[in-house]
C-alpha cells in the first residue's frame, strides 16, 4: 500500500514519484456505485492510452470493486499507475489535489475532486447532471441528453442493459474535452 503525504504537494512512494513532478498527471476513476453510470474499462483505457501518447502520466484511482476496469485500462495503457483498492478515501483527496485533472463517471470521486478544486471531465447519462454535476469553469460535463436520460428518479436508476447515453460518448470526445479544459486553465 502506498504512502500518501501532503506537504504543499502530494506524492506517492511507489517508485513512480516522477508521475507527480511533471504537472501532467491525469487521474482516471472508472467506478460508479450504479452499474448504469459505468463507462467501462475499455473506454477509460482508450482515454488513458491517447493521453499517455500525448505525454501525460496516468493515475487510476478507485475502490477494490473498480479493479476489473483498472486491469483493462492497464492492458491498454501499461504505463498507468494503478492505485485502485490500495488507497483510503482519506488518501484520495490529496491524490486528487495533486493531479492536473480527473476524468470520471458521475460518482463520489467526482465530488471529492470538486471539493479539492481539481478540474474534472465528468460523464453523465442516467444521473441528473443539472442537480449533481460540478459547476464552474474548472469542470466539463459530457451528456448526450437523450430522450431517455436522465432516467434516475428520486434516487432510483432503472436497470438498463445497454445505456445508449454512455455508449455514445467516445474516448476522443472525452480527451478533446479534457485538453480544452486544461488549455483554459492555463490561460486563467
Amino acid at each position: 500500500m502506498p504512502d500518501v503525504f501532503l506537504s504543499g504537494e502530494a506524492f506517492i512512494e511507489t517508485g513512480s514519484v516522477e508521475v507527480f513532478k511533471t504537472n501532467r498527471t491525469i487521474a482516471i476513476s472508472p467506478g460508479a456505485s450504479v452499474k448504469e453510470r459505468r463507462w467501462g474499462g475499455e473506454n477509460f483505457g482508450l482515454v488513458a492510452k491517447i493521453l499517455f501518447d500525448r505525454g501525460f502520466n496516468i493515475l487510476i484511482i478507485g475502490a477494490q470493486a473498480d479493479k476489473p476496469d483498472a486491469l483493462i485500462i492497464k492492458k491498454l495503457c501499461p504505463a498507468a499507475l494503478d492505485l485502485t483498492g490500495s488507497t483510503s478515501l482519506q488518501d484520495t483527496a490529496p491524490l486528487l489535489k495533486s493531479v492536473s485533472a480527473l476524468i470520471c463517471a458521475d460518482s463520489g470521486i467526482m465530488h471529492i475532486a470538486n471539493a479539492v478544486g481539481t478540474p474534472t471531465v465528468c460523464l453523465f447519462g442516467s444521473g441528473i447532471g443539472k442537480k449533481w454535476a460540478p459547476l464552474g469553469q474548472r469542470h466539463r460535463i459530457i451528456n448526450k441528453r437523450l430522450p431517455c436520460s436522465p432516467c434516475t428518479k428520486f434516487g432510483y436508476t432503472p436497470l438498463c442493459d445497454s445505456p445508449e447515453c454512455l455508449r455514445q460518448i467516445t474516448a476522443v470526445e472525452a480527451v478533446d474535452m479534457l485538453i480544452d479544459l486544461l488549455d483554459k486553465q492555463l490561460l486563467a
